[in-house]
This record gives structure tokens, sequence and C-alpha cells, in this order.
């Protein structure tokens, strides 16, 4: 009995596993598919983000570097697939956290600067819950479905864990290089700002600067306009951590709809958001911040810079127990839907 219990569990196993690869090349051929798409149709326009990994400021080759708390520098890259055209939005971490309204903030300016010949968007990234895969996120989309009545259609697809290689993981490689071929002292986040513009082989990358003004609160808006469910409209359970696939149209101004899988068999399902206001209420939403975020004092480190940097470390806010910026807003948890 023993053993055929061991290889029942052996099996199931090998099935998980072999379920999470079929995923994993499923989501590969859907995007290769919708890169296509893109490229023969040009009222489509398809991209790959992703949050590179922070970026310490100063940046400091020596041993000290690991005695230091270092100013965080954040860069979340756009990558359009058809053209190849490369956009960073980037800020520091006294101008803003990297949780799901900052990245909401970013897709949003990218989204809403499309011409009017585009109708569809189909974007990808990594499942993060806390930056992705969240209600803030969808939110955004619906307001910005709103307020860019050109735009049809957007589709929001996830990378399945593990498999979760995009177009930008290669520009913040070239980035990384970037930084190592040209030796630059790096002291303030602007100076990130230039090497990340001089990036580039045929084109050259476009940085847009972002600080606390630019950031908006879209949480805010499940206090009035719109209302988290735990259920789908046919009364099936609700699950951020489970979707796969996120569609939003603009005939259905507060409705997601959604999937487990990229399979296009399977049908999708949807969710009413709609709050206390009605459908026709515009979704106008508040910045996340009045000023600059204060940061930990252990962040002044005057000694390791030029005195001509003096002033930008002098005017950081700082206090003894600052919240870190590091951690997302949004937890993956089920409790988001409370």
């Amino acid at each position: 009995m023993k053993k055929r219990k061991a290889k029942s569990e052996d099996e199931s196993i090998q099935d998980e596993k072999t379920k999470h690869q079929d995923e994993a090349d499923l989501v590969c051929t859907k995007k290769r598919e919708d890169k296509q798409r893109a490229k023969e149709d040009n009222t489509i326009k398809c991209y790959a983000f992703d949050l590179q990994q922070c970026l310490p400021t100063p940046y400091l080759n020596t041993s000290v570097a690991f005695y230091k708390r270092q100013l965080w520098t954040f860069n979340l890259t756009f990558h359009e697939t058809t053209t190849g055209d490369v956009t960073c939005f980037m800020w520091h971490e006294a101008e803003g956290a990297r949780g799901a309204n900052q990245i909401a903030t970013c897709i949003f300016k990218q989204l809403s600067s499309l011409t009017q010949q585009i109708k569809k968007a189909i974007l990808y990234s990594d499942s993060c819950g806390g930056q992705n895969r969240n209600s803030h996120v969808s939110a955004m989309f619906l307001t910005l479905l709103q307020q860019c009545s050109q735009l049809e259609q957007i589709d929001h697809k996830f990378m399945v864990s593990g498999h979760s290689h995009l177009e930008c993981d290669v520009d913040h490689g070239m980035i990384e290089k970037q930084k190592k071929h040209l030796q630059m002292q790096i002291s303030v986040p602007h100076d990130w700002y230039q090497l990340v513009r001089d990036t580039g082989k045929k084109k050259k990358f476009q940085v847009v600067e972002l600080n606390h003004k630019d950031f908006v609160n879209y949480s805010d808006l499940y206090k009035s306009h719109l209302k988290l469910k735990q259920e789908d409209s046919n009364g099936n359970s609700f699950k951020w951590t489970e979707l796969r696939w996120l569609r939003y149209r603009q005939e259905f101004p507060k409705n997601i709809f959604f999937k487990s899988s990229l399979d296009e068999r399977e049908e999708f399902r949807c969710m009413n958001l709609e709050g206390r206001i009605s459908q026709d209420t515009p979704l106008n939403s508040l910045p996340c911040y009045t000023s600059s975020l204060v940061i930990s004092n252990e962040k002044k480190i005057l000694d390791l810079l030029s005195p001509d940097f003096h002033d930008f470390d002098k005017n950081l806010k700082t206090t003894n127990n600052a919240k870190s910026t590091l951690h997302d807003l949004v937890k993956e948890k089920d409790e988001e839907l409370e």
C-alpha cells in the first residue's frame, strides 16, 4: 500500500510539473502571436513591461556600500514589440514608492500617449500581485478607457512564474552593460536617468522622469466609484492569484473580463465593479502624495558625495522611523477583496 501511495504522489508531482510547463509554453506562444498581430495591424500596440531591480544611489563599487543604506532609484521599462522602442519611467524613493499605484500611473502615461489610430493595446508582464495583477491596476485601466475614447480594448496577460522572461529584461541587461562600459560616477538619481538615456544600440532609450506629483491613487476609486467583489457575475469565486488574462472593453465601462489561462477555447468570465456612484460618472482619482516622501536618516550619506551634490542630499526629508518604500501596496492575499 505504501508503494502505491508513493507512486501516486510522484505522478501527481509530475502532472503538476507538466501542467506548469504547458502553461509557460502557451504564454510564450501567445506572446509571439500577439507580437505578429501588432506587426501586421497598425491599430494594435503590443508591449512588455517590467520593473528593473532597484538601482542604488549613489552607486558604489567599494565594500563601503555593504555598510551603507543607499537611496533607491526605480525604473519601470516598456518595450514596444513592433518597433523595439523603449520607454523608461524613472523616479527615486523620496518621490514615490514602487507599489501598485505607481505602476498603474506609469501604464496610464504610456497608453494615454497613444495616437488616435490605436484601437487595441496588449500588455505582457510578470504576475507579481503587489505591482501588476491587482485591483489598483484594474481601476486604472477602466479610468484609461473612459479618458481615451479611441481605445476599444485592452488585454493584460501574465507570464508564468519561473518563466517570465520579457523583452524588457534584455533592456535592463543593456543598462547594466552601459553602466560598466561608461564607468561613470552615479551620485544622484539624475545620473541614472542620464545613463539610461544613453543606452540603446539602434535607438536610445527614452526616459520619463517622475516626481511625487505625478502618482495617482487609483485605489481610492473603491471607496465610491467602484466596488471589489469576491464573486464574478455568475456567483463563482474570484481570486486575483488565479488570473492569467484580463480584458477591458470600451463598451463595458466598469466590467473586467478574465480567464485563468491564455487558452482561446476558455470563455471569459466577467465581474462588474460598479460601486455606489452611477455607471456614467467619470472615474476621477486623487494624487497619491501631497509632498515628497520622508526617508530614513541612514540614507543621508554626505560623506560619500562630492560637494556638488550635497544640496540634493540635504534637501531629502528624513526621519529615524521612516516607512520603507520597497513594500508593495497590494498583497497577493485574498484580504485585498475584503
